[in-house]
């Protein structure tokens, strides 16, 4: 991951020394595209302008909640107990339906 970095600060100073977009990017085997997203970021004063920014989102908005989270990892460890069930999703559905509290008391969870 160093490597790029380097390469992405290298561009940068090219830049900044009043080197040709097009002459920097194209010695580099880049896109134009790319040259002008560092040069914005550097730009942006941040310490680590020229790390990688996450692409995770800070909020899921749709997460199961953990109670039935734990259901179905209950229901799937009863699955897996017995030889011949299977434990694809159809299965799990069909008996989270009937799925007792006392059966999920106990797993302990």
């Amino acid at each position: 991951m160093k490597n790029i970095e380097a390469l992405r600060i290298k561009a940068v100073k090219q830049y900044l020394a009043g080197q040709s977009p097009k002459t920097i990017y194209q010695a580099l085997s880049m896109s134009k595209r790319w040259l002008f997203k560092w040069i914005k970021r550097y730009q942006s004063v941040k310490k680590n302008w020229f790390k990688e920014k996450s692409k995770t989102p800070l909020t899921i908005y749709q997460k199961t909640p953990s109670e039935i989270e734990k259901k179905v990892v209950a229901i799937r460890k009863l699955l897996e107990e017995s030889k011949l069930s299977q434990i694809g999703t159809i299965n799990i559905h069909t008996r989270c339906k009937s799925f007792t509290r006392k059966t999920f008391l106990r797993f302990g969870r």
